[in-house]
């Protein structure tokens, strides 16, 4: 076999390699370019991944901006939403506020008008040019007794004996009518004379007969000596109580040496209301007048009173419209003691010697004072409310809190607290009680204590006290 045929048959041996080999290289080369392909493609998608990272995180930021945005916008609504709605107080205020003053403007001017009505009232005939001293008696000169009265006058003046010498002039000079009047025009003041002389007589049913033909305004406590104190003093405590129309009216009653002074002074200047009367007649035997009574249950008023639980006087309140009254109480043997020292002539001497049988007869009748009101506040026939002595004492401006109730005020406060701390030097003797029991046997105040009823013992806490 030549070369060439050994050759071609190597050839053709290997050939089917040479083909693989081709194959193999097209196939190697398709691999790579795969594989360059997945590369690329592999490159692109991490840039994409990290692009679309990065966008993550910056919608990521975004989202948490706006969170914030959101947070700051809902913030921002609530205040305005509640500007919104105390702006909608406010001009709600405003509106209460002017309807008020366009109330209280129609009601000034109402008040104005009767105002201006009444004032020709002012100028009243019965002044009191009508009522003098009778002088002219003693005949510029000519009479003795006027003489005599003068000379004793002259030696009171020189030893300033002052109070006693206005109380001579009163008793030995009479008073008289200087001008003349149509008779009826004095009836109001002629019932109220006779109802208070029947009232002293303690006739309480004929009083009260008298007592309704009174048509003259309240007056204020202590006014009933002349005509003209009655009716002037009433007429300017009316149109104070007509001013003070909206404040609270407080009708008081209380047993005498209790400190009502005290708490009705208070409660006059606090509330700025005049204290008016409501009855005529002397202490425990005053009967109430219904003109009076009904003038004061209207409020803007209050009273300083101690009239009894008689049925004329609780029918008279009840028909004038009463809704509260405030009983002030104390231990009727300390009321006892005090008026005894009270009424005890100047100079009589030391407080032991005070008769025990006044003391015995005092405690009786301020016990059943006390039990006769007890009885009309246990029956429920009227609203009373019990202050006692101790709590006006030892507790005032609570006690004025309590029963002043919604209309106290850090005005009303300051006016109760002022008025207090003076008045208590004027009308306030000492504050203490069971004086008595020094002053008095055993014997006496055993008597004493017999004489208060059970239930007076009960209501306000009394003890069984002697001297050991």
């Amino acid at each position: 076999m030549t070369f060439g045929s050994k050759l071609f048959s190597l050839w053709r041996q290997r050939l089917p390699i040479y083909r693989d080999l081709v194959a193999t290289r097209s196939l190697l080369d398709a691999a790579h370019s795969d594989v360059a392909r997945y590369r690329h493609a592999f490159e692109t998608t991490a840039l994409d991944r990290d692009r679309l990272q990065h966008d993550l995180h910056t919608l990521d930021a975004d989202a948490k901006a706006l969170t914030a945005d959101y947070a700051a916008l809902t913030r921002q609504h609530a205040q305005l939403k509640l500007q919104h709605t105390e702006l909608a107080e406010k001009i709600e205020a405003a509106r209460v506020d002017a309807e008020r003053r366009d109330r209280d403007y129609h009601v000034l001017s109402e008040d104005c008008m009767s105002l201006r009505k009444m004032v020709d009232q002012i100028a009243d005939p019965l002044d009191a040019g009508f009522f003098r001293l009778d002088f002219p008696q003693f005949r510029c000169g000519g009479s003795e007794k006027g003489r005599e009265l003068a000379r004793r006058c002259t030696k009171m003046f020189d030893e300033g004996a002052y109070s006693d010498l206005v109380w001579t002039v009163i008793r030995e000079i009479p008073v008289r009518i200087a001008q003349v009047v149509e008779p009826d025009y004095f009836r109001p003041f002629a019932s109220y004379y006779i109802a208070s002389l029947y009232a002293a007589l303690g006739d309480h049913e004929t009083a009260q007969r008298y007592a309704e033909s009174v048509e003259f305004d309240a007056p204020p406590d202590g006014a009933d000596f002349l005509p003209y104190d009655l009716r002037q003093a009433g007429r300017l405590q009316f149109y104070q109580q007509s001013l003070a129309n909206n404040s609270a009216g407080l009708i008081v009653v209380s047993l005498p040496r209790s400190a009502s002074a005290l708490l009705t002074g208070a409660l006059s200047h606090a509330l700025g209301v005049p204290i008016l009367r409501l009855s005529l007649g002397e202490g425990l035997r005053s009967v109430v007048v219904p003109r009076w009574a009904r003038q004061v249950c209207r409020g803007g008023a209050t009273t300083h009173e101690h009239i009894a639980a008689s049925p004329e006087n609780l029918a008279a309140l009840r028909d004038a419209g009463l809704k509260r009254l405030w009983l002030q109480v104390r231990d009727p043997r300390d009321a006892a003691f005090s008026t005894l020292l009270m009424n005890r002539p100047v100079g009589e001497g030391n407080p032991g010697k005070l008769d025990p049988d006044r003391f015995l007869r005092l405690v009786a009748r301020y016990a059943q004072w006390l039990d006769g009101w007890f009885v009309t506040e246990q029956n429920g026939e009227l609203d009373v409310r019990v202050v006692t002595f101790e709590e006006v004492t030892h507790r005032f401006m609570s006690t004025l809190r309590r029963m002043l109730d919604g209309h106290y005020t850090s005005q009303v406060d300051e006016r109760a607290q002022r008025y207090s701390g003076s008045a208590r030097s004027t009308n306030f003797r000492r504050g203490v009680g069971q004086e008595w029991v020094a002053r008095f046997p055993a014997e006496t105040c055993q008597r004493a204590w017999d004489t208060i009823p059970e239930r007076v013992r009960d209501r306000i806490g009394l003890k069984l006290i002697v001297p050991v």
